[in-house]
């Protein structure tokens, strides 16, 4: 009978930081996070999933709703997203920014319950292929 010696393994699983590990994934996914963000302003929806009311002209877009903060699109073009220990901020570099937060809240950005599930989706693959780096003994 062979015994298995898995004390590489485990010295290389306790050196891994799966924060570290989290952390990178949503850095490499920082475009798809944005997106979901956007897409909640598409419905014209907060980070609570509440409506961010209407617009005061029908002339302004040919409708009233959904306010979804898209007119030349450079507010939208300039959202980041950092990540650190604590959480994920969303937030736009765009001069209008303080304008549309004092209008609409500072819930403009961050992900509803549905898409911060969604979030968890696109960046636990390359989570599990961290992992699986440093999992490997070689």
């Amino acid at each position: 009978m062979a015994k298995f010696n898995f004390a590489p393994l485990i010295a290389k699983l306790d050196k891994f930081n799966q924060l570290d590990a989290f952390k990178r994934a949503v850095k490499k996914n920082r475009r798809a996070i944005i997106q979901l963000n956007l897409d909640q302003l598409d419905k014209g929806l907060d980070a609570n999933s509440r409506s961010l009311g209407k617009y005061a002209r029908l002339s302004y877009k040919g409708r009233l709703r959904p306010v979804d903060l898209l007119d030349t699109g450079r507010f939208r073009r300039a959202f980041e997203v950092e990540v650190d220990d604590t959480g994920i901020t969303i937030y736009s570099i765009d001069v209008k920014t303080d304008l549309l937060v004092e209008k609409y809240g500072e819930n403009i950005f961050g992900l509803n319950a549905t898409n911060a599930k969604k979030l968890m989706q696109i960046v636990k693959p390359d989570f599990e292929k961290n992992l699986k780096r440093n999992a490997s003994i070689n």
